[in-house]
């Protein structure tokens, strides 16, 4: 028995499409730029990792980077302040990804 079954496209949402594909491309931007901000202190070599948290990816590998330049045991939020790193401005990318992400469900 052959069967001749063929789907075929009922119904498409042409603007739910599209705002996903527009939500997509936005996030992609955002980590990209949070990518290039970060990699002017750090190297990033786990997008994954990167992806999940990229805040505390960067407080863990800049406190890595440079523990050593200051012999104290020091947060790395003190580091951070000691090297005028702005890391506010990380901030905000962060909470601009996750109230996407909040919003494309």
């Amino acid at each position: 028995m052959k069967n001749n079954f063929k789907p075929m496209l009922v119904q498409f949402d042409e603007q739910g499409y599209k705002g996903a594909e527009t939500e997509a491309i936005n996030k992609l931007k955002l980590l990209d730029e949070a990518k290039v901000w970060c990699e002017k202190y750090i190297d990033v070599n786990n997008l994954k990792e990167f992806e999940a948290n990229f805040s505390q990816y960067f407080k863990d590998n800049f406190y890595s980077k440079n523990k050593e330049l200051i012999k104290l045991d020091i947060k790395v939020e003190k580091i951070m302040e000691l090297m005028d790193v702005p890391f506010e401005e990380l901030k905000k990318l962060q909470k601009a990804i996750l109230f996407l992400l909040r919003n494309w469900s």
